[in-house]
């Protein structure tokens, strides 16, 4: 059995639940981006977009999931190096990429979690854990029921 990621609901309202989620594995070695089109997460007064850049290197994305922020939807993919970059739509496509990291959320706390990392893999699912989240589980080949890695 290969394990993927990980899945696992949020209670979602105004806070750093990036953060939250984040905090357990090194989010500075990679660069994080952000895929436009597939993304609602709104800035603490719930009127700007949080994200105001569609890439984020690891430092400033670290300090960007440290403000508040609530999200309703959201596609993050992380890379080693800032190029190339494009939107990985399948699992197939994300083995054969230079992406590292995808992670989805929609319906306001569904999340999901795809990491070539089986460390990150192992400490995203105990701090999922940790934080009480709902509905833990690990994404393995034979769970995984996703047909493409889109939101929308």
């Amino acid at each position: 059995m290969s394990i993927r990621g990980v899945s696992f609901r949020i209670e979602q309202k105004v806070s750093c639940v990036l953060w939250d989620i984040f905090k357990c594995i090194d989010v500075k070695k990679y660069f994080w981006y952000n895929i436009e089109a597939q993304d609602e997460i709104w800035a603490l007064n719930l009127k700007d977009d949080f994200f105001q850049e569609n890439l984020y290197s690891g430092e400033d994305f670290l300090s960007k999931i440290q403000e508040d922020h609530f999200v309703i939807f959201l596609k993050l993919q992380a890379y080693y190096d800032s190029e190339p970059l494009c939107n990985i739509s399948t699992y197939k496509a994300f083995q054969a990429s230079e992406c590292q990291l995808i992670f989805l959320v929609y319906d306001c706390e569904f999340v999901e979690i795809f990491s070539k990392n089986k460390i990150d893999i192992e400490n995203l699912y105990n701090n999922a854990i940790k934080n009480r989240y709902k509905d833990v589980i690990y994404i393995t080949d034979e769970n995984d029921g996703r047909i493409n890695m889109n939101v929308k």
